[in-house]
């Protein structure tokens, strides 16, 4: 990478995940305000906004385990109102929740001895762990029968891709009936994502004899926020100097 423009932006020459994620993570681990400024840098530079995207992603997981409650906007070719409302529960995701294949995911979301999912998985937010998974970046599951999707991007379109949506239904309690897909997107992309995306249709979805169709909805996440993930606030040291005594 040749840095330019008094290093603050860089010209990649090689760039792949690994060096992109050991990029992010020494962001991440002590230098927040310098990592956001790159991340900030990458993303009005159209030529380099991919590599922005590993800064993004990293932000999203960090606010989506965060926790709370999340409502997304239904992609549809009318006009529609419709939302998906959505919680994930701080409680338990402290720590990032991960799994390496779709059988290792549903051996943690299985109840034991028992048919379903298990309720202390429910609201729950989970990363692959696999460095080369293209297929979605978080997921979890809502109730017994919804299972969300989450695809983390910064590009103006991206396709949903029949392959892990299949493995990951092939492998997940049956109890699962509906598939969401959520494109969470940074605040210069709500435009772009008002519209279905390319996706895999009902018949490519065929699992046991029942045909899974996927909602499509947008998730928007303000630059506030953002810049809230990426550089936390210190809360103020409180004062512990003596009281004056009164004469």
């Amino acid at each position: 990478m040749q840095p330019i423009r008094d290093n603050k932006a860089y010209v990649p020459a090689v760039m792949t995940r690994w060096i992109a994620c050991r990029i992010v993570s020494h962001a991440d681990l002590g230098a927040k305000e310098r990592g956001y400024k790159i991340f900030q840098s990458l993303s009005h530079q159209s030529s380099l906004r991919s590599s922005a995207g590993w800064f993004f992603e990293l932000y999203t997981h960090n606010w989506l385990r965060k926790g709370g409650r999340f409502v997304a906007d239904l992609l549809s070719r009318k006009d529609s109102e419709e939302e998906l409302s959505f919680y994930i529960d701080p409680a338990h995701n402290k720590e990032a929740r991960f799994f390496t294949t779709s059988a290792d995911l549903a051996n943690q979301l299985k109840k034991q001895g028992g048919r379903g999912v298990d309720n202390m998985q429910i609201r729950v937010y989970f990363q692959p762990r696999c460095r080369n998974q293209e297929f979605f970046d978080g997921l979890m599951v809502k109730t017994q029968d919804m299972l969300i999707l989450f695809q983390i991007t910064m590009a103006s379109t991206h396709e949903i891709k029949v392959g892990g949506v299949r493995d990951i239904l092939q492998e997940l309690p049956k109890t699962i009936k509906t598939v969401c897909d959520v494109f969470t997107i940074p605040a210069d992309r709500a435009d772009n994502y008002k519209k279905p995306q390319k996706a895999p249709v009902s018949e490519d979805l065929t699992i046991n004899n029942h045909e899974y169709t996927i909602k499509q909805y947008r998730l928007v996440f303000p630059d506030d926020d953002v810049l809230s993930i990426a550089v936390p606030r210190q809360p103020r040291a409180v004062s512990k100097g003596k009281r004056k005594r009164r004469e």
